[in-house]
């Protein structure tokens, strides 16, 4: 019932914030950048634990990845935090206005199309995510449920 009501929150501040997104004209000159192809492809084979494969594009990608990351989704102080660690792992927390949940995963990545699998440790549940752009600051990404959320780096 809490990640229902957290999904649908998020939703909510999502469509919300759409509005308020904005470009820099610096984008460009970030030579740390690093470009996502957009394949459509489906959620199937997630790739391995923390992006480790040959393909130098995608040691490229988890490596940027690897951090701790932030998405504020309302005006009164809600927020998802996640953090990405070189061997596959990570954390998280949310804060809503019932508290503090925090939570573990396992991350692999399949640089091919650029999905991002998340299984959750506590109830084995699996989430992907579609990065649609990693950024040194920003990380855009496309949920399970097809809302565009933007993570920034901590």
């Amino acid at each position: 019932m809490r990640r229902f009501k957290y999904f649908s929150m998020l939703l909510a501040m999502l469509v919300w914030s759409v509005g308020f997104v904005a470009c820099s004209s610096d984008d460009d000159d970030n030579k740390d950048d690093v470009e996502v192809t957009d394949n459509t492809d489906g959620s199937e084979n997630a790739g391995t634990p923390g992006g480790g494969n040959d393909d130098s594009q995608g040691g490229e990608i988890s490596a940027s990845l690897v951090g701790s990351w932030i998405y504020y989704y309302d005006g009164n102080g809600g927020y998802e935090k996640i953090e990405f660690d070189g061997t596959g792992r990570g954390r998280g927390e949310v804060k809503d206005g019932d508290g503090v949940e925090r939570f573990s995963f396992a991350w692999s990545l399949n640089t091919e199309t650029s999905m991002l699998k998340v299984t959750y440790d506590d109830d084995g549940e699996i989430e992907y995510m579609k990065i649609l752009s990693l950024k040194e600051k920003t990380l855009d990404v496309l949920n399970d449920e097809g809302t565009r959320v933007t993570y920034t780096r901590l």
